[in-house]
């Protein structure tokens, strides 16, 4: 088992690499070993760590510690799973390095992203993902994440179970199933999910 987990990180850190195709073509992205992204339209840039904000080029593998930032562009990742994360317009988010009992894949840091992880089972740990005030951790389900400016979450559920943590308020966590939403603000406990609003972001 363990150096299963071990095999598995060291892809890991090499997760994320490019392919650019334009949004008419409506393709997946080319295949990668262990994940890969598509800018669907749009000027998307990358900060790689010790680096400026710049256009990608293709088939650049992104490390650990680099910002996504997708201007007026969409981007969508895969993870090696096949697990998917749109990220919408206006959205800054981080990669991260899983490492043992921390299996956080990604911060967002601004903006709205959309998940479809896939399920996991057995003794497989869950998806994670951090906010600057929240932190979320998942076993297969589709949900959205939004990051606003003043650092407030705000988490939907489509299907499944999205577990939801304060990040300064530690053991302070709630279940949020579908059709339901939480808050977190900066500092703070997630508040009681609530039904999401009809008018809520669905595509």
């Amino acid at each position: 088992m363990t150096s299963m987990v071990s095999r598995r990180l060291a892809g890991i850190s090499l997760i994320f690499v490019w392919a650019l195709v334009a949004a008419a073509q409506d393709q997946r992205p080319t295949s990668a070993p262990y994940g890969g992204a598509t800018v669907s339209d749009g000027k998307v840039r990358v900060q790689p760590p010790g680096n400026s904000l710049a256009v990608p080029g293709r088939q650049q593998a992104l490390p650990p510690g680099t910002v996504l930032d997708t201007g007026d562009g969409r981007l969508l990742l895969r993870l090696e799973d096949e697990s998917e994360v749109l990220v919408r317009p206006h959205t800054r988010l981080l990669l991260k390095q899983p490492g043992p009992g921390d299996w956080n894949f990604f911060e967002l840091l601004l903006g709205r992203i959309r998940t479809h992880i896939m399920k996991r089972t057995g003794g497989a740990p869950p998806f994670q993902l951090s906010t600057p005030s929240a932190v979320i951790a998942v076993r297969g389900t589709r949900f959205d994440v939004e990051v606003n400016p003043h650092k407030t979450t705000e988490v939907d559920v489509f299907e499944g179970l999205v577990e939801v943590a304060g990040v300064s308020v530690p053991g302070a966590s709630v279940l949020v199933r579908a059709g339901y939403s939480t808050r977190v603000g900066l500092g703070g406990a997630p508040e009681t999910p609530v039904p999401t609003p009809r008018d809520s972001p669905r595509v």
